[in-house]
């Protein structure tokens, strides 16, 4: 049975080990759900891993032509 100092030395490990999986990013993303043609997700999936990413770099790229030009 484990003890209340045992707990206290358990939750400090817990708040003390290096969290798992990606660092937060800066730029935070909006979980959304769209609909796209199936020949640009066709598309965008051949290139492989990260193709997500891509498209966003892509859709991104498009916002700031089109804002800066208005």
């Amino acid at each position: 049975m484990a003890m209340a100092g045992d707990l206290d030395r358990e939750a400090a490990l817990m708040w003390t080990c290096p969290l798992r999986g990606r660092p937060r990013s800066e730029n935070k993303k909006l979980l959304v759900s769209v609909c796209y043609s199936p020949e640009v997700i066709a598309y965008f999936k051949s290139t492989s891993e990260g193709w997500q990413s891509r498209m966003d770099g892509v859709l991104r790229k498009y916002v700031m032509r089109h804002f800066r030009s208005e």
